[in-house]
């Protein structure tokens, strides 16, 4: 299933991503986001090692859910303090359909994944977009996992010296991180100069038309794929304007 032509997954995934952007409906974001799943799961996409890297992020997204959860002072109250509501019914939805807002995305962008960034690239090309620009998008998205192993590498050599990270105040694990982020950054800005000097070595830009050994096309496949994408979208959009129009 990972076949399919990268063009039909990049206009799947603009279609989910929009869905979950536009919609405001707990049920309907629940359907996308099985919907994402198993097509996830039919494309072949891992969603595990995709979660498993993005946990450390799970803490972060989950305080912002309640910090919304919080501030939502509209429908039922179930928590208060001094008669000041804390998390009331309403807070704890838009709480929720922020975190499904979220994970449609994480699963959407993990259909990509089953192409190759070479694939990728011809794609956006294809789709008109300039080379530069695609070019710089697959450039951006394998250079972000090198940061975060720069980081953990660090983490890791503050471990080996018997550095207990936990057991610190706030304050010195403040101190500890400006310590070690000044050299991954200077160290990620020195790998960025490599790149863009090995980029310069070997003509990039040099020539206004490039040309491309690999040529995507369509299979009947793709254009299903296109088709039920763009269906699925005024479905939902459609479904939303219903539901908005009851409540109104």
């Amino acid at each position: 299933m990972s076949r399919f032509d990268p063009r039909s997954k990049l206009i799947l995934v603009a279609a989910v991503s929009s869905m979950g952007v536009y919609i405001n409906d707990l049920l309907l974001l629940t359907i996308l986001t099985l919907l994402g799943i198993l097509t996830a799961k039919f494309m072949g996409a891992n969603l595990l090692k995709a979660l498993r890297k993005l946990r450390s992020l799970m803490g972060m997204l989950i305080f912002i859910a309640v910090m919304q959860s919080v501030f939502n002072r509209s429908g039922t109250v179930l928590l208060e303090l001094y008669d000041i509501p804390l998390v009331t019914s309403a807070g704890i939805i838009e709480g929720v359909q922020f975190l499904l807002r979220m994970l449609i995305i994480i699963i959407s962008a993990t259909i990509i994944t089953t192409s190759s960034s070479r694939e990728v690239i011809q794609g956006l090309v294809q789709l008109k977009i300039p080379y530069e620009i695609a070019f710089l998008v697959s450039l951006g998205i394998r250079f972000l996992p090198m940061l975060t192993e720069e980081i953990k590498d660090s983490f890791t050599a503050i471990k080996l010296r018997g550095v207990v990270f936990k057991n610190l105040s706030l304050k010195k694990k403040l101190n500890i991180c400006s310590y070690l982020f000044l050299p991954v950054i200077a160290g990620t800005i020195k790998k960025a100069e490599k790149i863009a000097l090995s980029m310069e070595t070997k003509g990039f830009r040099v020539k206004e038309t490039r040309s491309s050994y690999l040529v995507l096309k369509y299979s009947t496949g793709d254009y299903f794929l296109i088709i039920l994408s763009i269906l699925m979208l005024f479905a939902f959009i459609y479904a939303q304007n219903i539901i908005n129009g009851g409540t109104a």
